[in-house]
């Protein structure tokens, strides 16, 4: 889809923004008809014709003030060929807004603008005129008092982050001819208690509802071809794939989903989920920020774990990954705070690294005894060929039997509440970022086979007070910032 930019001048009280470009969609024209903006803004005003007049309306308590739109604070690009889209060019005070179906120019209506009327915060309501087919990306982002929509039987194409950030709005009724909805469309929309998907909808993006933490029903038509709804999940069909999920959904145990999708439970407030063994990948940020999630049941039959997929799911206190798992993500169980142990099966043959980054409490960390490629000792997780420590614990005793050669990058970061280690004879090298943000590390000794001290290797440890290295050791190099923002750090004994 061909995207047409102009700039908007606008007077901005927001400190978000102080100029905005509208990046206008040519909605479904072909992007090979060689169509070209009629450039320029209309500097006439709508005849009274084009005005829609609204009288004050009493709530219980009060007069409500409405501010009508003038023509005078919108923006209409031609797109040559008796159509137009629509934008904001104003002091974004107002309260109502309702979009003509004709521009100045005589041009039909038939979009809004990208960014058209993003962070217009005052906005209540918005009227669309009959004619429009395609909202524009982030149109109307961040209208966060805004609490009602008419979106007209019409409309084919919600773009992403339509209404990201609308935490006022309190339903959205989709209409039929609605084909496509954009990620992020309905992002952190808090006050939304529902949503219905229409069975002519042939794309859903990516965390369209994430960040929703009021949504309790999220349900597809019947006759849609493309999506079901089973548990208040959204279940594209063919690839048995969970998209989008909500606070009071459950994963069918039927065998209709194969795939947890990209975000599909990020942000909700659950507190226990059960992954049934029908289930083959989580994927990435599946569970992003469910910082009350509590308990989770992973039966055998997933293979795999994405990245990010646990990220900040603060209430997670252990989990046993199933047999059968066999590739666990970069930073899949990140910010997890109250992670205490975790038990890894004898499937695992791929662990990325920061697996466990800022996990402050993480204790335990075992490997099932006949893994191929990983092992445990001392409370840590260690590439068996490579000789390589992939991931420590605040408990964690680095083996000094020659098993490890290698701190990997982010082993050990964010490990708050390691308050001493040694690395022993025999560890090389300590990678960049090793020791990242353990902020309650206080005293460490390094023997002198260590060659190489990464890039931040210890940057942010704020206990740190003494770093004890021999004087006959062989270290021959320390990277940039390698104690950066140490700000107790008392004395290094450096090797002659």
């Amino acid at each position: 889809m061909k995207k047409i930019c102009f700039l908007l001048v606008i007077g901005i009280c927001s400190a978000m923004l102080s100029s905005c470009s509208l990046e206008l969609h040519s909605g479904d024209r072909d992007e090979s008809d060689g169509t070209t903006v009629a450039g320029g803004i209309a500097e006439n005003t709508l005849t009274e014709s084009f005005l829609q007049t609204e009288t004050d309306t009493e709530t219980d308590t009060e007069a409500e003030e409405i501010i009508q739109t003038p023509v005078e604070e919108m923006e209409f690009v031609s797109l040559g060929d008796g159509t137009c889209y629509v934008g904001g060019n104003g002091k974004r005070d107002d309260t109502h807004l309702v979009i003509p179906s004709v521009s100045p120019n005589g041009d039909r209506i038939t979009g809004i603008a990208d960014y058209g009327f993003s962070a217009w915060r005052s906005l209540v309501s918005i009227t669309l005129p009959e004619g429009v087919k395609t909202i524009g990306e982030s149109a109307f982002f961040m209208c966060t008092d805004l609490k009602s929509i008419n979106i007209p039987d019409g409309v084919e194409v919600i773009d992403e982050k339509a209404f990201d950030n609308c935490e006022s709005l309190e339903s959205i009724t989709i209409p039929k001819s609605v084909k496509r909805i954009g990620s992020d469309a309905f992002e952190n929309c808090s006050s939304l208690e529902s949503i219905n998907i229409p069975a002519g909808v042939e794309s859903i993006g990516g965390s369209f509802v994430s960040g929703c933490s009021n949504l309790k029903s999220i349900t597809v038509d019947e006759g849609n071809k493309v999506y079901h709804s089973e548990g208040n999940c959204i279940i594209k069909t063919e690839d048995k794939r969970l998209i989008s999920a909500c606070n009071t959904s459950v994963i069918p145990s039927d065998g209709s989903v194969e795939h947890i999708g990209y975000s599909a439970f990020s942000k909700c407030d659950i507190e226990s989920v059960i992954i049934p063994n029908s289930v083959k990948s989580i994927g990435d940020y599946a569970f992003f920020y469910c910082t009350d999630l509590k308990q989770i049941e992973i039966h055998e039959g997933v293979t795999e774990i994405g990245l990010f997929a646990f990220q900040n799911c603060s209430d997670i206190t252990s989990i046993v990954i199933p047999k059968g798992v066999t590739t666990i993500g970069y930073g899949a169980f990140t910010q997890c705070d109250s992670l205490e142990s975790v038990s890894l099966p004898d499937s695992v043959t791929k662990i990325d690294y920061f697996v466990f980054d800022g996990c402050p409490r993480l204790e335990s960390l075992t490997v099932d005894v006949g893994n191929s490629v990983y092992h445990s000792d001392g409370n840590c997780l260690i590439d068996t060929a490579k000789a390589e420590l992939i991931a420590g614990t605040v408990c964690s005793v680095i083996p000094s039997d020659g098993s490890v050669r290698e701190i990997a990058e982010g082993a050990f970061s964010g490990r708050s509440g390691l308050e001493v280690i040694t690395v022993p004879e025999g560890v090389e090298e300590i990678s960049g970022n090793s020791f990242v943000n353990c902020s309650g590390l206080v005293s460490v000794t390094v023997a002198n086979s260590v060659k190489s001290i990464g890039v931040c290797a210890f940057q942010n440890c704020t206990a740190l007070e003494r770093v004890a290295m021999f004087e006959d050791g062989g270290l021959e190099k320390i990277g940039a910032n390698a104690f950066k923002d140490c700000s107790s750090l008392l004395a290094i004994t450096l090797p002659k």
